[in-house]
């Protein structure tokens, strides 16, 4: 009978990544082994990721006299498999000894991500509204593989830039370790952006694995305006109190805004009529309406609203457009009234001037 005692285990190396490296290049790991009695069958390789799991890798088999060796196939350059990995390799000879190594690396060619808290998002988001009235905080999230080694925030006003500071300008917190992703949160304050004007951010990184970022080369443009002036509506063509003998009369609405309006709404004897930013676009800010002929005094209130939501409202006009000259006459209460008066004045010197003249002929009989 022949047997062996092998009491020694393999000789078990992982080469060609460091441990706790940051790597935005070729990651191709490969694991080396020696054993006098070598099992061929006997590797084991799990390639875990923090986000992606468990993750099937391929590579190549080169046999040695007393070995192995396995270079595995570079990681796809696709953005989802940046992440944290944990190579972990068993390897077995043929008496049942075994030896283990483990190494954590991140494999990052893409740099940062950015997003947005719920509130920050409606404003500055895909969808945001771009326009606002006042102030506001804003709280954006950075998202890397890997620490990062610098990070400073510009803001941009109107063409004149800004070094923001750390600290007095905005906070910074950092949640994540060295097996995790790292999430840097800024707060930046509302007090950022108390001035009228085209306001940019810009947020500029540099990590571990040598990647600079900014938002908006990761299509994450922070950019909105602030608005805090109301728009104005100038009325021309009609006065409140104003009579028009006619059978409509013309009004003009000159609009007005330092930015961008977003909708005219203009209420004639109780009707609405409202007018889109378009609309006005296309009418050079320059409503032209006719007021047709009613036998009442009509009410005429304009409503001006800007993209950031300022508001400007006139103040009621009562107008009265008739080619009827009895509804004129009706409705000019003043005239209305002091002809009722003057007639009542006058009936009442004929009636004196009759009834006198009366009793002065049958005086004059007796």
């Amino acid at each position: 009978d022949h047997f062996v005692v092998d009491q020694t285990a393999p000789e078990l190396e992982i080469f060609d990544i460091e441990h706790m490296s940051a790597n935005n290049g070729v990651v191709r790991p490969g694991i080396r082994y020696h054993d006098t009695n070598y099992d061929q069958n006997g590797t084991v390789i799990l390639m875990t990721g923090y986000h992606n799991g468990v993750v099937e890798m391929t590579g190549d088999r080169k046999l040695e006299a007393n070995g192995l060796e396995l270079k595995l196939d570079d990681f796809a350059y696709v953005q989802e498999m940046d992440d944290i990995y944990t190579m972990e390799a068993t390897v077995y000879d043929l008496a049942g000894n075994s030896s283990e190594a483990m190494v954590m690396f991140s494999v990052n060619r893409f740099g940062s991500v950015y997003t947005f808290d719920e509130a920050t998002d409606a404003l500055i988001g895909d969808d945001g509204k771009y326009y606002t009235n006042k102030e506001q905080q804003l709280v954006i999230t950075e998202t890397n593989v890997d620490t990062l080694e610098f990070k400073e925030i510009t803001l941009n006003l109107n063409g004149k830039l800004t070094t923001l500071k750390e600290g007095v300008d905005y906070t910074v917190a950092l949640d994540g370790n060295d097996a995790t992703w790292k999430q840097y949160t800024y707060t930046l304050k509302a007090d950022n952006f108390v001035e009228e004007g085209t306001y940019i951010l810009t947020i500029y990184s540099e990590d571990r694995a040598t990647n600079t970022s900014d938002n908006n080369t990761k299509g994450k443009k922070i950019e909105f305006v602030v608005d805090k002036t109301n728009p104005s509506a100038l009325i021309s063509g009609v006065e409140n109190g104003g009579q028009y003998r006619m059978h409509s009369k013309e009004m003009t609405i000159d609009i007005e805004d330092n930015v961008r309006l977003s909708s005219v709404t203009v209420t004639i004897d109780g009707v609405e009529t409202v007018y889109d930013a378009a609309q006005i676009h296309e009418m050079d800010g320059k409503l032209v309406l006719n007021i047709g002929s009613a036998n009442h005094w009509q009410d005429v209130v304009v409503e001006v609203t800007d993209a950031a939501g300022n508001t400007e409202i006139s103040e009621e006009m009562r107008v009265l457009v008739t080619a009827n000259i009895f509804v004129q006459f009706f409705m000019n209460k003043p005239v209305f009234y002091g002809t009722l008066g003057g007639t009542a004045l006058l009936a009442a010197l004929l009636w004196w001037f009759l009834v006198g003249k009366k009793k002065k002929e049958e005086e004059q009989a007796k």
